[in-house]
């Protein structure tokens, strides 16, 4: 689709600038469209600031003459689509939203920069997903700086930040679609979504506890779970998975996850009422104790 865009900015612009600068001018406003709508916790952005991002953008591409022509393109591109109210845009999909956010995301943590949606939002399995897919397309030598920037930021970072926990998912994500050049070390960290893809690469994780954990069809081998001196038979002796409204831990025992389940160090139970503390309680131990199976899952609803 942006290739597809780049060529409907007419002759004018298409005869003094060229392909290349037309693409990463669409790639860049997209980014920007997103980080906006992110870090303003919207799904619409109005046509103004759209108008203004894509002059942003321009000028570090175009000769100035150019940059009115771009835009008056920028409102239009296919992407965005007009939302209910009125003088409003919005991305045609969620996905396309985090595709792009994606994108924006890792170079500004590539750059230094924390953006402010990474110390205010939760990073969700939709997100993570997307950037996966995007982070497995990245030159090796940005990938690797990504991974020991964002190691490094977990590490300066306050325990009250929310920015520190949205990096620990991001390099969890990050190191199941490319191999770090050391082993990061994820410790006392509380992670909302966790979503792991293919085989991960050597990481590990002390006194982390994981809210929602999504593992299908990932090979788990590599993921340390416990210090090398202790003498514990569980591999979770410091990692807890915390039963939320919503939880699923979905993976083939195929995927080489070759670990006691049935003895973590702790579960969390979080529901306030009785009834859905039962629930909890009967579909995590139900959980743990599932070992025959071909595959584990579990799915819980909270009751009304």
């Amino acid at each position: 689709m942006i290739d597809r865009e780049t060529k409907k900015f007419g002759d004018d612009i298409e005869n003094a600038t060229t392909k290349h600068q037309r693409l990463t001018f669409i790639r860049r406003l997209m980014e920007e469209v997103a980080r906006d709508q992110a870090e303003n916790q919207s799904d619409a952005i109005p046509l103004e600031t759209i108008v203004w991002l894509s002059e942003m953008v321009a000028h570090d591409l175009v000769p100035e003459n150019l940059v009115g022509i771009l835009k008056n393109r920028a409102g239009v591109i296919a992407f965005l689509i007009d939302d209910d109210r009125r003088g409003y845009r919005r991305f045609a999909h969620e996905q396309v939203s985090n595709y792009f956010l994606s994108f924006v995301t890792i170079r500004a943590i590539v750059d230094g920069e924390i953006p402010k949606y990474v110390r205010r939002n939760i990073f969700g399995l939709d997100l993570l997903e997307n950037f996966c897919s995007v982070f497995r397309e990245m030159p090796e030598d940005i990938s690797k700086n990504f991974i020991e920037t964002t190691n490094r930021q977990i590490k300066l970072l306050g325990d009250g930040d929310r920015a520190k926990r949205n990096l620990g998912a991001l390099l969890i994500a990050a190191c199941s679609v490319s191999e770090p050049t050391e082993v990061p070390v994820i410790e006392n960290l509380s992670l909302d979504d966790v979503y792991i893809s293919e085989s991960i690469y050597k990481i590990k994780l002390l006194h982390v506890t994981v809210g929602q954990l999504f593992a299908r069809e990932a090979d788990l081998r590599q993921l340390l779970m416990r210090e090398p001196f202790l003498q514990s038979p569980s591999p979770f002796q410091t990692v807890s998975i915390c039963p939320t409204l919503r939880w699923s831990l979905l993976m083939p025992k195929s995927n080489g996850f070759n670990v006691d389940l049935s003895r973590p160090k702790k579960i969390c139970l979080s529901f306030p009422t009785l009834a859905n503390f039962l629930i909890d309680l009967v579909c995590s131990i139900s959980f743990f104790a599932s070992r025959a199976s071909n595959h584990i899952g579990l799915k819980m609803e909270k009751i009304k």
